[in-house]
């Protein structure tokens, strides 16, 4: 293009300004001899010859850069792929888990087309670009079925191809990503999941609360609820405003546990922790919140240094658990800030985040007739109603999707 070939030439005039002095007949060295390189060598030499017809003082040579092609290669490869792989490299020996699993190789977005802000969206291909991972961009369209009995002949067709039309320009906006657009037809929670069943997503995004009216920090929507409950793949629920520059991510264990699969969720929520903190250049911090089992109890029936005691040897067996558990990920964690806090999990998580200002947290959850998880039933539901921040919830593994491809 002529604005490239411009941009080009300005832009080896520049360089030669610099190095004409020492070059001498290296000009170009890289560049294989040919007409491009013969007219720019031209070109440099007739504006930088004094008394010539075409010499420009060096006060008017001005260099205009565009990134494309001139400060940012585009062949073989882009200059961002090129620095990611290098990254990739880079960073392999401290990630043994990347060599059998892949951070994320399809994220499901699900977006409202009709609504003025995309904060899940504009996250997602953000993630989509730093990781590789191709992105589908969703939009749920849910006729009821009393409805159907109104509507003039062909109106649901005219809004399906209208809707379908919205998320391909949404698609086409994105760059440096393989993307798809689907919209699909039935309950929001039901079509989504079986989306990610289909099509082997492994991460579920979508606005938090965005089915909600009410202002200010919000409790997750029944959507929100139901995905958190029942979908196989991380569900990430974002929430509306500006990204930090560096967010703060934080892993909400169970060190303490004694249950296997509640041992291997521990390991899930510090390993997303990690790579969330990656992809989004944040800053890592696990917390723990501890409580004396039956408290009140145990303290109407003990001398107060007994209940003490108990307390004591409490803090510290549930304080020497979370250390095991950051050991065990060995110099991975170094630096990592560990957060011990004594109360329940649907009080301290929330007073935490907010007094923080966390960003994300990264917390177990299951339904209530799934594989226990570090949170469990009415407590998990009780500290998710009281997070304003984005959440991104993981399942134990041998998790069983209550939802089917054939279900309504």
């Amino acid at each position: 293009m002529k604005s490239y070939a411009g941009l080009r030439i300005w832009f080896c005039l520049l360089i030669l300004m610099f190095t004409t002095s020492v070059a001498g007949a290296a000009d170009l060295p890289s560049w294989n001899d040919g007409p491009a390189k013969t007219a720019i060598i031209d070109f440099v030499s007739r504006v930088t010859k004094e008394g010539g017809g075409d010499f420009v003082p060096p006060e008017e040579r001005i260099a205009t850069f565009d990134n494309d092609g001139t400060l940012w290669t585009e062949q073989p490869i882009y200059f961002q792929v090129a620095f990611a792989l290098d990254r990739v490299k880079a960073l392999a020996p401290q990630h043994p888990e990347w060599k059998t699993k892949e951070p994320f190789k399809s994220i499901l977005v699900d977006v409202d087309v009709t609504a003025s802000v995309h904060p899940a969206f504009e996250r997602a291909v953000r993630l989509a670009r730093r990781s590789g991972a191709r992105l589908t961009i969703a939009d749920v369209m849910t006729v009821p079925a009393y409805a159907r009995r109104y509507l003039p002949a062909g109106l649901e067709e005219e809004m399906v191809s209208r809707r379908c039309q919205q998320l391909s320009r949404l698609a086409q906006a994105v760059t440096e990503v393989r993307t798809e657009a689907k919209l699909l037809l039935g309950r929001p929670a039901t079509v989504l999941i079986q989306e990610v069943l289909r099509s082997n997503h492994d991460l579920l995004m979508r606005s938090h609360a965005r089915d909600l009216t009410a202002a200010g920090p919000r409790p997750f929507g029944a959507v929100d609820m139901q995905l958190l409950r029942s979908c196989p793949c991380p569900v990430f629920l974002v929430q509306h405003g500006a990204l930090q520059q560096h967010p703060q991510v934080v892993g909400a264990v169970n060190a303490s546990t004694e249950e296997a699969s509640e041992r291997a969720l521990n390991v899930k929520i510090v390993e997303l922790t990690l790579l969330m903190t990656e992809l989004e250049g944040g800053v890592p911090m696990l917390v723990q919140a501890w409580a004396p089992f039956a408290e009140r109890m145990v303290r109407s029936h003990s001398s107060d240094d007994a209940f003490a005691a108990y307390v004591e040897d409490v803090r510290q067996r549930t304080a020497a658990d979370l250390s095991r558990l950051a050991q065990s990920f060995g110099g991975r964690l170094s630096g990592v800030q560990t957060i011990h806090r004594r109360g329940e999990p649907e009080d301290v998580i929330p007073e935490f985040v907010v007094a923080q200002g966390i960003d994300l947290i990264v917390m177990g959850t299951v339904a209530r007739a799934g594989i226990a998880g570090f949170l469990i039933g009415n407590t998990a539901e009780r500290v998710l109603r009281k997070l304003p921040c984005s959440v991104l919830a993981v399942k134990p593994d041998g998790f069983v999707c209550p939802v089917g491809l054939d279900s309504a």
